[in-house]
């Protein structure tokens, strides 16, 4: 029973990780756009 819960922990923790991953990946990809954004005004 614990080797089960154990296993269900790593699992949700590797979600965590896999959708922290995401969230850098889309923060970067906005912050890109941001800039691009922002250059494009001050010209």
């Amino acid at each position: 029973q614990l080797e089960k819960e154990t296993n269900e922990i790593l699992v949700e923790l590797a979600n965590y990780e896999k959708e922290d991953i995401n969230l850098e990946e889309r923060k970067k990809h906005a912050i890109s756009k941001q800039k691009k954004v922002t250059m494009t005004i001050s010209t």
